[in-house]
C-alpha cells in the first residue's frame, strides 16, 4: 500500500527531471575530481586522497542526506583528512 507522500514523490519522478539530474551530476563531477586532486596536491597529500574525497563524500551523503539541496565538496573531505 502506497501512502501520500510516496504518491507526491511519484508524480514528480519523469524523464526530463531524470535528464536534468544527469546533467547537473556529469557538471559538477567534470569540475569536483580536478577541483579535489588540486586540493590534495597543496595539502601535500597523495592525488589519491583528493579522488576518493571527491567520489565517496557525495556518496554517504546522499545516502545519509535528506534534502534536495544537499552541497558537498572535496574541502570539507580534504580538511578532515589534512588534520589528522
Amino acid at each position: 500500500m502506497i501512502n501520500s507522500e510516496e504518491k507526491s514523490f511519484w508524480n514528480s519522478v519523469s524523464w526530463i527531471n531524470f535528464k536534468a539530474n544527469i546533467i547537473s551530476a556529469t557538471t559538477v563531477a567534470l569540475i569536483s575530481i580536478p577541483l579535489s586532486i588540486s586540493l590534495a596536491i597543496a595539502s601535500k597529500l597523495d592525488p589519491n586522497y583528493g579522488i576518493q574525497a571527491a567520489i565517496y563524500g557525495p556518496i554517504i551523503m546522499g545516502l545519509l542526506g535528506g534534502s534536495d539541496f544537499n552541497i558537498c565538496g572535496p574541502a570539507g573531505a580534504l580538511a578532515s583528512i589534512v588534520s589528522e
